[in-house]
């Protein structure tokens, strides 16, 4: 006989090659297929169960590391966020890495030890011989994170505060230079 998908179970779950296997296995042994259905859904229950438990620690493990970081930080913790982000985006860009794929993989997008990695790199660039007088005309990436992290960028104050009158333009030139 044949298994076919419990329709509590995703079609991207759903392995076939597994499902053939069983269903050689539960014929040769004389398994009803009532029983065979039922264990099946059993199982696939217990996958739910199992994925939405994961699921969950990982918020939990997201919204420590976002306490942690705004224990740490105070005030400086959005302007801090970004300029790790803008970080990311800037090495991700020059190595040709999606840095929105890195920044969603959990195990280092809600690490606050990989968060503050990466604000220090951001400190560390804008350390770099490239702030220096008659270096070549910055990135999009590093045009971004000056934006975001330099009171002297004239757009700085616009881009940081919700209330300025050209804040809609700062934010939109920002989300420009980032997708680059």
């Amino acid at each position: 006989y044949r298994l076919e998908r419990p329709e509590t179970m995703p079609e991207e779950e759903w392995n076939p090659e597994l499902a053939e296997r069983m269903a050689r296995a539960a014929y040769r042994y004389g398994v009803p297929p009532e029983a065979m259905n039922a264990l099946q859904d059993t199982m696939a229950q217990a996958y739910q169960e199992a994925r939405e438990k994961v699921q969950e620690q990982q918020m939990e493990q997201e919204t420590q590391a976002e306490q942690s970081l705004q224990n740490e930080w105070g005030g400086s913790y959005e302007r801090n966020m970004g300029r790790a982000t803008a970080a990311l985006q800037r090495l991700a860009s020059e190595t040709g890495v999606d840095a929105d794929a890195l920044l969603d993989n959990p195990a280092l997008g809600s690490n606050p030890d990989v968060i503050r990695l990466l604000y220090q790199v951001s400190r560390l660039l804008d350390e770099a011989p490239l702030h220096q007088e008659g270096a070549a005309a910055p990135s999009p990436a590093e045009e971004a994170m000056r934006m975001e992290s330099d009171p002297s960028h004239p757009l700085y104050e616009a881009y940081m505060s919700v209330n300025h009158p050209n804040h809609k333009y700062a934010n939109e030139l920002y989300d420009r230079l980032t997708s680059r």
